[in-house]
């Protein structure tokens, strides 16, 4: 039957949507290695172990943020087209932030003993530590906002920020890291 075909999207409209979110996203990977390269380059290989498990830490952390969200696309694609999108990202971000903001602050004053559950020498990575959980807190406000620009078809716009976080954390690298170590690439 007819309405069994497969539904075939011309390639050149797969590309335009799906380029800009493939680019953003080796963007956001930079943000986590382009730490590594000025931390090693800089301080040396020690720390950048600490450092590491600080990312590590942070890295688990933010994965109900992507998951809540990345669940959420559908409802947010709907809504997008009711009208209701910014309805609905406050609906979603506000608790997610208020959550991982909680979190943040129930968990920094521990960060030299989260770290060191992995290794003693690990807590002096803890000021970094405190940082990437208050990242944690940024990521949990902006990842249904970034959603919500994928339900809306903004991926140029993904992109974009993308780039301009991936310039700015390449910037602060270079001012704070010779300044303040590790806890320069936390910041």
């Amino acid at each position: 039957r007819a309405t069994d075909a497969p539904i075939r999207a011309p390639i050149r409209d797969v590309l335009v949507t799906a380029l800009p979110l493939g680019l953003a996203a080796l963007f956001q990977q930079a943000y986590f290695w382009a730490d590594n390269v000025f931390v090693r380059a800089i301080c040396g290989a020690q720390p950048l172990g600490g450092y590491n498990v600080g990312v590590r830490v942070m890295s688990m952390s933010i994965m109900v943020a992507l998951y809540a969200t990345q669940a959420a696309l559908p409802w947010l694609a709907r809504e997008h087209a009711a009208g209701r999108l910014s309805e609905a990202v406050k609906k979603l971000s506000q608790p997610l932030f208020a959550l991982a903001g909680f979190g943040a602050g129930i968990l920094g004053p521990w960060a030299e003993r989260i770290l060191s559950i992995f290794g003693k020498d690990y807590a002096s990575a803890g000021p970094s530590l405190r940082w990437l959980l208050g990242a944690t807190a940024v990521i949990y406000a902006g990842s249904g906002l970034m959603t919500a620009l994928v339900a809306a078809g903004r991926t140029r716009s993904i992109l974009a920020i993308a780039a301009v976080g991936l310039a700015a954390n390449l910037a602060a690298n270079t001012l704070l890291v010779p300044l303040e170590g590790i806890e320069g690439a936390g910041i």
